[in-house]
């Protein structure tokens, strides 16, 4: 991906991304939080790779060479094949019905997978867009298709975590398609350096260290340097490995 040095620059890259991603007539998004991972969704991720990438009919749109590189420039011409795209998502939170599996744009989420569960899920939902019965989540005797209406999500109002288990994490470009990095480029071009940290101030932002103190009066405090020093201020003592929570 080229550098994006203005607000034209990251439209661009949306629109490219949000037209690679469209291309697919089928998602695959299997997560890779550490719980998932700890049950096997690598081997399930890497199974379904290799049916997928064996089939002549089928054209895979993100290979796994290109997941963290460049997605611009991929042929817009299929040759009748059907385009299908495999990702590993964030933890979409619900670890004990893991490993997990969401189905776009039908919206299904599998649960419980296991790799020998890839040639089915292959043959029957991939090829002919069956739903598998006794991979869907279930509670109370009902049956639930779609994650959003399962109980433990419907409850749920995702902010932050909108797009967790909904896109590559690990891939800058699947969060610009989704609006990503507009408030850093709003602030990169168009504020200056004290309305950015009037902003920041005015939200409220606070640490979550357990002091609570206001990041923007941390921001201040460096921004009020007579010399021109650049810092990174950094927290390396936190976070969920794997997760892409933080």
């Amino acid at each position: 991906m080229a550098k994006i040095l203005s607000k034209e620059d990251l439209l661009r890259v949306q629109q490219s991304s949000l037209k690679t991603i469209e291309r697919s007539k089928i998602r695959l998004l299997i997560c890779a939080g550490t719980g998932c991972i700890a049950g096997g969704s690598g081997e399930i991720y890497d199974r379904l790779l290799k049916l997928i990438g064996n089939d002549d009919s089928i054209e895979v749109v993100f290979a796994p060479e290109v997941a963290h590189g460049e997605t611009e420039g991929i042929s817009e011409d299929a040759s009748g094949k059907t385009p299908v795209a495999i990702r590993k998502s964030g933890c979409h939170g619900f670890c004990e019905m893991g490993p997990l599996m969401r189905i776009e744009p039908m919206g299904i989420l599998y649960t419980k997978i296991k790799p020998e569960d890839c040639e089915e899920i292959y043959e029957k939902t991939i090829k002919n867009g069956e739903i598998i019965s006794r991979l869907l989540y279930k509670q109370d005797g009902v049956e639930y298709p779609k994650q959003e209406d399962i109980p433990f999500y419907k409850k749920q109002t995702r902010l932050v975590l909108e797009n967790c288990g909904h896109i590559d994490a690990e891939h800058i470009c699947e969060a610009i398609a989704q609006g990503g990095y507009q408030a850093f480029v709003k602030a990169l071009f168009t504020m200056t350096p004290q309305e950015v940290v009037d902003e920041i101030l005015e939200s409220n932002l606070r640490g979550r260290g357990g002091g609570g103190f206001k990041t923007g009066i941390k921001w201040q405090q460096v921004a009020r340097q007579a010399e021109p020093i650049h810092y990174v201020v950094c927290n390396g003592d936190e976070g969920d490995p794997g997760a892409f929570m933080d």
